[in-house]
C-alpha cells in the first residue's frame, strides 16, 4: 500500500486516541470508524504510515520528559564535577563564563568579589559558595534503582528478620507518640 501524501483528520484522530492509551477498537471508533472491528483496527495500526507517526509522536515525548535516567545522569555529573576546573594555572579563579557547563547550572550557590585595598597593594578576594555536592550523592544512594542504603536482612535468618521489623513498628509507634 503507498503511503497518502498527508494523512487524514480521521487517521490523525485515531493515532491521538490511541496514544491517550485506548485499545486499537476503542480508538477507531472514537475516532468515527463505523462499525470497526478489533480485527481492523489491528490492521489499521500496522500501515506503516500510521506507525511512522505513532513512532515520530512518542520519540517528540520521549525527548520532552525527563525522566530516571536523567536524572540520576545528571546528580552522578554533579556529584563528579572536579572543582580544579573553576581555577586558572595561576590559582586565580576563571571568569564565570570559562567554568564548565555543570558548574554553571547550579553546582555554584554564589560568588563573592571584594577588593581589599588600594593602588598596586590591593588584593582581590573571590569565595566561591558551593551548593550541597553531599545532598547529591545521598539523592543517588537513595534512588529506586540504587538503593544504596535500603537495609537488607540476612538471608535464612528469620529472628533477625523479625527483630527488624519489631525495631521499624517501635520507631513508628514512638514518633506518633
Amino acid at each position: 500500500m503507498k503511503p497518502p501524501k498527508a494523512l487524514s483528520a480521521q487517521q490523525l484522530r485515531f493515532i491521538e486516541e490511541y496514544l491517550r492509551g485506548a485499545h486499537p477498537r476503542k480508538a477507531a471508533e472514537r475516532a468515527g470508524y463505523r462499525d470497526c472491528s478489533a480485527y481492523g483496527a489491528q490492521r489499521m495500526l500496522a500501515r506503516p504510515f500510521i506507525q511512522a507517526e505513532l513512532a515520530r509522536r512518542t520519540e517528540s515525548v520521549q525527548q520532552r520528559v525527563i525522566g530516571t535516567d536523567w536524572v540520576l545522569a545528571r546528580l552522578a555529573a554533579e556529584a563528579e564535577a572536579d572543582l580544579a576546573d573553576l581555577y586558572a594555572p595561576d590559582g586565580t579563579i576563571r571568569p564565570v563564563s570559562e567554568w564548565p557547563l555543570i558548574w554553571r547550572q547550579g553546582l555554584v550557590a554564589g560568588v563573592e568579589t571584594t577588593k581589599r585595598g588600594t593602588g598596586e597593594a590591593a588584593a582581590v578576594v573571590e569565595k566561591i559558595r558551593l551548593c550541597d555536592r553531599i545532598r547529591r550523592i545521598d539523592m543517588i544512594g537513595k534512588h529506586t534503582g540504587v538503593q544504596a542504603f535500603r537495609e537488607k536482612a540476612p538471608e535464612g535468618d528469620d529472628g533477625a528478620l523479625k527483630a527488624m521489623v519489631e525495631a521499624a513498628r517501635r520507631r513508628v509507634v514512638e514518633k506518633k507518640m
